[in-house]
C-alpha cells in the first residue's frame, strides 16, 4: 500500500496561461517524484481562479478541493484553509511573480508555519515590493519558511536586499524548464486554425505577437501607455505584412472568458489583440487564437510560428523550449535576465525605448541568422539548473515519507495556535483591504 501524502500548493493559476504552466509543470514534477519514492499523492490548491483549475485540474491531478489565493482569509474560506492546513504535510508556493509584497498570499506562508507545515518557495520570481507594508510581511514570512529557489539570478537579489538570510536560496531556473515539450506536441488536439496556420508554414512567414496591458505591479520598473503600445504593433504588423507577406498570429496568455468571475474589469491579452486588428491595414492577415484548450495545443502554436514577438515572459519561455527565435518586448527585469540567459539580449527592446522601426529591425536580422545551435545550447544550461527544483521537493517527499505523523499533543497545540492566528490573520487582512478604501473616501473628501 502506497504511503499517501496531502500537499497544499500555492499558485497565481487559473487566469493567465503562463501561471498554469507553472502550476501544471509543478505538479507533473510532483508525480514523477512521487512515482519514484511510491507515493500517493492528493492536493489542495489555492489559486488566482480557484473555480477554473478545479474544473481542468481536478482529475487530472487528484485535487480535493480549492480556495482563491487571494482570499483565503475571508470568513466564508478560513475555515476551509484551516482544514486545508491542518490535513496537509507540505506547503508549495510554486512559479512565477509570487513573492511581490502582496499580504494577503504573503501571510498565508505565516499561518501555514504556525500550523507546522514545512514550506518551500519553488522557481519563484521577485518583483520588488512597493510599499513599506508589502516589504515588511514578506521579510517576516519568507524568514520563516524553510528553502527557497528562484528562477533567476536576479531575484535572489531582490531577496537579500529585502533582508531574507534565515531559509537557504537556491539560484535555479524556471519550472517551464522541467516540462518534456517533445511529449507535451504528440498529445497536442490543436485546434483547426493551428492546422491551417501550420500547412501555410512553408509558403508564409508566420509571425506570433503577444500584447499585454499595463499592470501597475511592475512600476517600480517602468510605465507604459496601452494605446501607445497598440498603435506601435499595428503598425509593426502592417508593416510585415507588407514586406514578408507574413500571416499575424496573436496569442494571448490571459483571455476574456479565462478572467470570469473575479477579474472582469482586467483588460485582457485577447481585447489587446481585437484593438490592434481594429486598426490595422490588413485586417485579413490577423488571426487572434484565445481558444486554444491545452499546454499542448500553446507548444504547437508557437512551435508552427517562425518568429515570436512577445510582451510576456512564457510565450517567450515555451517559445525556446520549441526552439522559436524571440523578439522580446521588456517591461520588466525578468524578461531581460531571461533574454541574456537565452544568449539572445541584442533581440531585446525595454518597452520604453519601443518604436517600430527597432523591432522591424530585429526580426529582419532575426531571419538572416542562424540562432538554431545558441538557442539549444542554452535551453540545455537551464533545465540542469531547473533540475534542483525537482531536489528540493524529492529531499521534503523522502523526509515526509519517513517520518511519523508528530505526538497528538503537539498537533492539538498546533491546532489551536492555528486557529487563533488566523482569525488574527483574517482581522489583519480585513484591515488592510478597507484601509485604501478609507484613505480613497477622505482625500476624496478633502479635495471637496
Amino acid at each position: 500500500m502506497k504511503h499517501k501524502v496531502i500537499i497544499t500548493i500555492a499558485n497565481w493559476a487559473g487566469v493567465n496561461t503562463g501561471d498554469n504552466v507553472m502550476f501544471e509543470a509543478l505538479v507533473n514534477l510532483i508525480q514523477r517524484i512521487a512515482k519514484r519514492l511510491q507515493l500517493e499523492v492528493e492536493l489542495f490548491v489555492l489559486a488566482d481562479n480557484d473555480l477554473s483549475i478545479m474544473k481542468k485540474y481536478r482529475d487530472k491531478y487528484n485535487i480535493i478541493d480549492t480556495i482563491r489565493i487571494f482570499e483565503f482569509y475571508r470568513l466564508g474560506n478560513i475555515f476551509k484553509t484551516i482544514n486545508f492546513l491542518t490535513k496537509s504535510d507540505l506547503l508549495i508556493y510554486g512559479g512565477g511573480d509570487l513573492v511581490n509584497g502582496n499580504i494577503p498570499s504573503t501571510t498565508l506562508l505565516i499561518l501555514a508555519k504556525i500550523f507546522g507545515l514545512p514550506v518551500i518557495l519553488i522557481g519563484v520570481g521577485v518583483v520588488f515590493p512597493t510599499s513599506s507594508i508589502g516589504r515588511l510581511i514578506t521579510k517576516l514570512a519568507l524568514n520563516l519558511v524553510d528553502e527557497i529557489s528562484v528562477r533567476d539570478e536576479k531575484s535572489r537579489q531582490y531577496l537579500e536586499r529585502l533582508g531574507i538570510t534565515k531559509p537557504k536560496i537556491y539560484n535555479t531556473s524556471d519550472l517551464v524548464f522541467t516540462l518534456n515539450p517533445m511529449f507535451s506536441l504528440k498529445e497536442s488536439r490543436a485546434n483547426d486554425l493551428i492546422n491551417q496556420l501550420n500547412r501555410l508554414k512553408d509558403k508564409k512567414l508566420l509571425v506570433g505577437v503577444n500584447v499585454r496591458p499595463y499592470d501597475q505591479m511592475y512600476s517600480e520598473y517602468c510605465t507604459w501607455n496601452t494605446e501607445k503600445i497598440i498603435r506601435i504593433f499595428a503598425n509593426v504588423c502592417d508593416a510585415l505584412i507588407e514586406t514578408y507577406d507574413a500571416e499575424i498570429v496573436f496569442i494571448p496568455m490571459v483571455t476574456k472568458d479565462k478572467t470570469y468571475p473575479y477579474h472582469m474589469n482586467l483588460l485582457s491579452d485577447d481585447e489587446v489583440g481585437k484593438k490592434i486588428v481594429e486598426i490595422m491595414k490588413h485586417k485579413n492577415k490577423a488571426h487572434i487564437i484565445a481558444d486554444y484548450q491545452t499546454l499542448e495545443d500553446l507548444l504547437t502554436l508557437l512551435s508552427t510560428v517562425d518568429i515570436l514577438i512577445s510582451m510576456r515572459l512564457h510565450p517567450i519561455l515555451l517559445a525556446s523550449l520549441v526552439n522559436t527565435p524571440s523578439i522580446a518586448i521588456a517591461y520588466a527585469p525578468k524578461v531581460e535576465v531571461f533574454m541574456k540567459e537565452l544568449g539572445m539580449s541584442y533581440y531585446t527592446i525595454p518597452i520604453n525605448e519601443l518604436e517600430s522601426k527597432k523591432v522591424l529591425s530585429l526580426v529582419n536580422s532575426l531571419l538572416n541568422e542562424k540562432f538554431n545551435n545558441k538557442i539549444e545550447l542554452s535551453i540545455e544550461f537551464l533545465k540542469t539548473k531547473a533540475k534542483l527544483n525537482e531536489k528540493i521537493i524529492l529531499k521534503f517527499l523522502n523526509v515526509l515519507k519517513n517520518n511519523k505523523k508528530p505526538h497528538l499533543t503537539t498537533r492539538l497545540f498546533r491546532l489551536f495556535m492555528g486557529v487563533i492566528v488566523a482569525l488574527l490573520l483574517m482581522c489583519f487582512n480585513y484591515i488592510m483591504l478597507f484601509i485604501p478604501k478609507v484613505m480613497n473616501i477622505l482625500s476624496t473628501k478633502g479635495r471637496k
